[in-house]
């Protein structure tokens, strides 16, 4: 499975992802306790790509790296969980987002942040419970 958009990771370093996206959650709980929706947009939009990172590195010890994040949606939905439809409809959600919330000129609203929070927290949480089995 693995061509130039891609890149070979040891299954081993899944779990450096999950914690990365552990550890942006909390970014994320900080930034909305601190009303400060753009912060906890962009970290619940990292920590849901660093989850399915590491859901795609613990199948096939593979990761996305091309410049469109939707490719990973591909990736995610190859992997073989029952879980895989779920983790990609919470990355499909967040990664709509994305360029609204980083690039464009308007400000994210706290409802925003706190719906990209729900998507994040449960991608990760689907995640999590791939590695606890």
């Amino acid at each position: 499975m693995s061509d130039s958009r891609t890149a070979r990771v040891p299954r081993a370093k899944a779990k450096v992802y999950l914690n990365r996206a552990t550890e942006l959650l909390k970014a994320v709980d900080w930034a909305l306790g601190s009303s400060n929706p753009d912060a906890a947009a962009g970290s619940a939009i990292h920590g849901g790509i660093a989850a399915a990172d590491a859901f795609v590195i613990f199948f096939h010890g593979l990761r996305s790296k091309g410049t469109d994040h939707h490719e990973a949606i591909g990736l995610v939905r190859r992997c073989s969980s029952p879980r895989s439809d779920d983790v990609a409809r919470h990355l499909q959600q967040l990664l709509d987002r994305k360029n609204e919330v980083e690039y464009e000129d308007r400000e994210v609203e706290m409802r925003d942040a706190r719906e990209l929070a729900t998507h994040a927290r449960r991608l990760v949480d689907l995640v999590r419970s791939e590695f606890d089995e």
